[in-house]
């Protein structure tokens, strides 16, 4: 077999390039296909690269901490440990990291990709080695890397460098109040940034509306204590039964379950990849829960769950990241009781949670309490119109109340 040539993966619409921080294996390692090779910072996250193929990694290309373009080879594998290496980079080809809604248009001329990681490489040169933990706590404590001793391999900062300074800096007798790194500067980080272009450009290009629907949980209520009951283990949240309340509906409203590629081009999906919002130190991420349609409600919240921690830790794969076809964002635990979202670039719609608040209601010619959730629902206006997103909050609000089959298992 030929070598195989893995390039940077693009992991989401609005990613120019990233960096490799760490290579987790070195040349001559046995890797797994699927099994993390490297940590790559991108625009949203620090996210795992995974091995191609089964067999050996037998060259890196890239060195780590510097900005590459998407697409750029990065590594070359073999299935055996001894068989020739070609060009090494010259006849590369995408891998599957890159997910399917991102794959469109990647295939640079090698000559290019070689001529622009040298660029960047030598733009980069003078770039502070340190580990994503390392960069993490620094960007959050405001500490200047660079005044850091490394014991790393070619002087990388590990955590305990970092740890061992910053003890050492609160130790000394204070001459005056440090000054922030950040200060004065608001949203000035890489992810920020990222942010701002992919919202900017979809509140530009994307005529948007909002609706919004109150829905009556009483039923939800109902049916999680059930759950718990019987099942005291399994942890269930309200917003599991919303995700799969959408993750049911979606199929039925296929103008509303919508992935476009990097043209603008759309085209309804045959699944439901659910993107889940994650608030995060510097800003949001979106993981995606694939094949969402298929998964039961303790699917849904272990899969919920563990993309959330990921995301928290600074974990998440490539493939976790990019190619959703809806968006549900959750407020409702910092006590919102209603939002308007925006639309992620890529999709047609996103669906804002606020807080399931206990409100009086007239039911039947009298007022009763009941526990009332806000649903609200930004469209993409060139993909479908008021009426369909009407009929989907309707579909979902008949789900949660009971009005419709539940299929739980």
């Amino acid at each position: 077999m030929a070598e195989i040539i893995l390039q940077l993966p693009r992991t989401t619409l609005t990613m120019d390039e990233g960096r490799i921080v760490n290579w987790l294996k070195k040349p001559g390692d046995a890797v797994a296909e699927g099994e993390p090779v490297a940590e790559m910072e991108t625009d949203k996250a620090v996210v795992e690269v995974a091995a191609p193929i089964t067999g050996f990694l037998r060259r890196l290309i890239v060195e780590e901490n510097v900005d590459v373009p998407i697409a750029a080879p990065i590594a070359v594998f073999t299935e055996t440990a001894d068989e020739p290496l070609g060009s090494g980079g010259a006849a590369a080809q995408p891998t599957a990291e890159i997910p399917p809604a991102a794959q469109e248009n990647q295939q640079p001329h090698a000559s290019a990709l070689a001529a622009k990681v040298l660029e960047l490489s030598q733009r980069t040169a003078d770039v502070v080695r340190a580990s994503p933990a390392v960069r993490i706590r620094a960007r959050k404590e405001g500490v200047d890397l660079a005044a850091i001793p490394g014991s790393g391999p070619g002087g990388r900062i590990l955590l305990q460098d970092y740890e061992r300074f910053v003890g050492s800096r609160s130790a000394a007798p204070a001459v005056q109040a440090p000054v922030p790194a950040a200060a004065g500067r608001v949203g000035s980080s890489r992810m920020r940034a990222s942010i701002a272009a992919a919202m900017l450009k979809s509140w530009r290009e994307q005529p948007q509306f909002a609706i919004t629907r109150h829905v009556d949980m009483s039923h939800v209520a109902q049916l999680r204590a059930t759950l718990a009951s019987a099942a005291p283990d399994q942890k269930l949240s309200f917003i599991d039964f919303v995700i799969q309340a959408f993750a049911r509906a979606l199929p039925l409203h296929p103008s509303l379950n919508v992935r476009t590629d990097a043209s603008g081009a759309a085209a309804s999906s045959q699944t439901v990849d659910m993107g889940i919002a994650v608030a995060v130190e510097d800003g949001l991420v979106v993981p995606v829960l694939r094949g969402a349609e298929k998964l039961t409600l303790p699917q849904i919240a272990a899969g919920r769950a563990e993309l959330t921690r990921r995301a928290l830790d600074n974990r998440l794969g490539a493939q976790d990241l990019g190619g959703g076809t809806f968006t549900v964002s959750n407020l409702g635990p910092f006590g919102v009781d209603q939002f308007n979202a925006i639309v992620n670039p890529g999709e047609a719609a996103i669906v804002a949670v606020g807080r399931i608040r206990e409100t009086p209601v007239a039911l039947e010619g009298q007022v009763v309490i009941r526990p009332m959730l806000s649903m609200t629902l930004s469209v993409d206006h060139r993909l479908a119109d008021g009426a369909a997103g009407a009929r989907l909050l309707q579909d979902v609000a008949e789900r949660l109340e009971g009005r419709l089959g539940w299929i739980l298992f």
